[in-house]
């Protein structure tokens, strides 16, 4: 597993990663990338029974939400005492730090003006220190600055992802109730498919290159062996955005999901728009109840562009359809959320054609009235 420490917090570790789970959490990804598609291609080759059962298998880790992460909630105050926190099985845990939203509720938090919760990780080879206790380094504090007038909260209080299991929470004399940390830890088995889905797009897409089903009826059934069927990919669609609404996921997390589920949308939609035209009624029942089940975000992104852009609807969208990102104050979770957004938009609504701002202005009005 990769470490960030390169980056000043997580969102630019990811930006420059290009959200890809195989760069993010593994460091020899090209040699696990080969032997996935050599995994994929052996099945295709079989039949699509065959298909279905590596994404099944790979995958089955995002049926179970409490199998693929655990999550657990911890409330800051002064005097409470240091908590050793050890997570069986985990691979990866996020750290994140949040108000607390009953704290929001009676009037909101008094800025600390000093650290109020430290986080420390153990040694991986179990290093000691001069008093034979097991060493550990600090790797965050919340709130990383008592500068109280820094343009974004995030500044003060960055999510982190810590290669590790075991944790030490120290809450500090200083700490100010209304604060709440996160933990939120991942096993192997998690990354790996989403490893899997990265490597799956890439070859789905390769696949419906080399056999196309518009050509001849030649070798009808090699190529019907050859071909990854629109069912597995809607399977593997239905798995992880099942896994993604029903998870409580840290931000940095759902960002790979949203990129992952956006570009399965959109490899479906260009594949089978070159099979068959139009489109049959199954098919269009299928896509609609997954974005029937994703419908909830649209409504996040309508909140997440007035809280971070404080404008009208027409100005926010005027200025991100710029693509302006580059300078822009927009989160990396934003920019995300937006582009999964679209791809449902481009499906359902432009049905295949390019994103209009008049489309999405449209559809991010309509969730403003109907709240």
């Amino acid at each position: 597993m990769t470490t960030p420490h390169s980056a000043p917090d997580p969102r630019h570790c990811l930006a420059a990663n290009t959200l890809q789970p195989s760069l993010l959490f593994f460091s020899d990804s090209a040699v696990l990338v080969s032997e996935v598609r050599k995994l994929l291609s052996l099945a295709v080759e079989l039949d699509e029974e065959e298909v279905h059962r590596i994404v099944n298998t790979v995958c089955e880790v995002l049926k179970d939400a409490p199998l693929a992460g655990y999550h657990c909630e911890m409330s800051v105050s002064a005097g409470k005492p240091d908590e050793d926190v050890l997570i069986p099985g985990a691979a990866v845990t996020v750290v994140s730090c949040r108000e607390d939203p009953g704290c929001l509720g009676a009037g909101g938090l008094t800025n600390p003006r000093s650290a109020c919760a430290s986080i420390s990780c153990f040694h991986g080879n179990q290093k000691l220190n001069k008093n034979g206790q097991e060493a550990r380094y600090q790797v965050i504090h919340y709130p990383e600055s008592s500068d109280t007038n820094l343009s974004s909260k995030a500044n003060q209080y960055p999510d982190v992802i810590l290669p590790c299991n075991r944790l030490q929470i120290r809450f500090l004399s200083s700490a100010t109730d209304g604060l709440v940390l996160h933990l939120s830890a991942f096993s192997a088995e998690f990354f790996l498919s989403l490893l899997f889905i990265e490597v799956f797009i890439h070859v789905y897409l390769e696949n419906a290159e080399q056999f196309p089903c518009t050509d001849s009826h030649e070798n009808v059934e090699v190529k019907r062996k050859a071909l990854i069927r629109r069912t597995v990919v809607f399977n593997l669609t239905d798995i992880l955005s099942s896994y993604l609404m029903k998870s409580n996921l840290p931000a940095v997390i759902k960002e790979i999901i949203y990129q992952l589920l956006a570009q399965l949308i959109r490899a479906c939609f260009h594949v089978e728009s070159k099979v068959t035209q139009p489109h049959s009624p199954d098919y269009w029942a299928t896509y609609g109840m997954f974005l029937s089940r994703l419908s909830p975000l649209r409504t996040e992104l309508q909140k997440l562009l007035e809280k971070e852009l404080s404008a009208t609807n027409t100005a926010a969208l005027d200025f991100i359809l710029n693509c302006n990102f580059e300078h822009s104050k927009f989160s990396s979770y934003l920019q995300a959320l937006l582009g999964l957004v679209s791809a449902a938009h481009e499906v359902s609504l432009s049905r295949g054609k390019s994103l209009s701002i008049k489309a999405v202005q449209e559809a991010l009005q309509v969730g403003s009235i109907n709240h």
